[in-house]
């Protein structure tokens, strides 16, 4: 599981950086913020060439600034604004894909006793005497690994809830 990503800085006039870190695959934030912030992206660019351009042009410089401060404003407030409508999806996807691992565990252990069974009545089938039942002194190497196969698929810890 990787969640690389790229880390950004946007430092609008008069103030201290603000560091952001971005997934990897932008289309993962949501719209409004994506566009929220390529706008500050672009005015931090455009404040960035005014002011080594034309740093002696004040008026210039302060226009780019004044655009640059209120992009990032405008994309801390698309993020806050959008922040509970992302965090309830999240949960809801959070929840959907535990209850799949959840019913894949429970379909992986069912495999594993069909697997562990067969494997013994083959056993018996090849090597008891009687041929016959279940001899439970087997020395197949398949039941031993699937009997410690079950064992671990029953002590896997629970999934944590998405608060937690």
């Amino acid at each position: 599981m990787s969640f690389n990503g790229s880390s950004i800085e946007i430092t609008p006039p008069q103030q201290s950086p603000h560091s952001i870190e971005l997934p990897t695959d932008r289309s993962a934030l949501p719209p409004r913020v994506l566009e929220a912030l390529d706008q500050a992206l672009d005015a931090q660019d455009k404040h960035t060439k005014a002011l080594a351009k034309i740093s002696t042009n004040r008026p210039a410089v302060e226009k780019t600034g004044d655009a640059l401060t209120e992009a990032w404003n405008r994309l801390v407030d698309t993020a806050f604004a959008a922040a509970e409508n992302n965090q309830q999806h999240h949960r809801e996807a959070y929840t959907y894909a535990a209850r799949k691992l959840e019913r894949a565990l429970e379909d992986a252990k069912a495999a594993v006793h069909a697997l562990g069974t067969h494997a013994h009545l083959y056993d018996t089938a090849a090597n008891s005497p009687a041929r016959i039942g279940i001899d439970r002194k087997t020395g197949a190497k398949a039941v031993a690994l699937l009997r410690c196969l079950q064992e671990s698929l029953d002590n896997l810890p629970a999934v944590p809830p998405v608060d937690a």
